[in-house]
């Protein structure tokens, strides 16, 4: 099968009909609002915290690197869960990490420490380590292109939408009260995820029959 990158309508829906896609697009979307508002404004909010540009930028840009070895680890554990049998394992370990991630990056912007900081990203990007692993473990071989496409639209909206967000609370001087409130809606936004944890076992296992019903069609023609 081809990997097919153009997004089409009918191929939107039927990937609209798989309850664990629409769970992490969810959560997706909640996450580009949260994180393009914290891209474009973080440093600015921690400089009126802290009182020093240099040290705003210096203790944001450390965070950050945070979710570099929680996209690695996360994947990893991931995987391994999952080779032993524990198919589930990728949904525990993202919206676990999702969940004590964002908490920290609250406490974080209420009270800059760099520890909060820099384990909230890395915590957060255990989701982004399983998310397209599952999107691959549920869809036919030829909306994966698709899937992963529209994901990355999702999160495109979500930065529209969180920047439009925080421009409202901005014009009413407002800034330190928009990034609690994008930050609270990316925590309501990773229980999405409970969309895989019910449906992901069906759906994959529906996926897998597909699968096995063409290979043996194709066999059958060859023959």
């Amino acid at each position: 099968m081809e990997y097919n990158y153009k997004i089409s309508i009918s191929n939107v829906l039927r990937l609209l009909k798989t309850k664990t896609i629409v769970g992490i697009f969810i959560s997706v979307f909640c996450y580009g609002i949260a994180i393009s508002t914290l891209a474009n404004w973080g440093i600015f909010y921690l400089t009126s915290q802290l009182g020093n540009e240099t040290e705003a930028i210096l203790l944001y840009s450390i965070t950050g690197l945070g979710a570099l070895p929680g996209v690695i680890i996360g994947g990893e554990l991931g995987d391994i869960y999952y080779r032993s049998g524990r198919l589930k394992a990728r949904i525990y370990i993202s919206l676990g990490g999702l969940i004590l991630g964002i908490i920290l990056l609250l406490g974080f912007y209420l009270q800059p420490i760099l520890l909060f900081g820099f384990f909230g990203y890395f915590f957060i990007s255990f989701a982004n380590g399983n998310q397209f692993a599952l999107y691959s473990e549920v869809s036919v071989p030829e909306l994966r292109g698709t899937v992963n496409a529209f994901s990355g639209i999702m999160l495109n909206i979500g930065g529209i939408t969180g920047n439009l967000l925080v421009s409202v609370f901005i014009q009413n001087n407002l800034l330190y009260i928009s990034i609690i409130v994008v930050l609270v809606i990316w925590l309501f936004g990773s229980f999405s995820w409970i969309f895989p944890y019910f449906f992901y076992n069906q759906e994959s296992e529906s996926r897998r029959v597909k699968v096995v019903r063409r290979e043996k069609s194709v066999h059958i023609v060859k023959n």
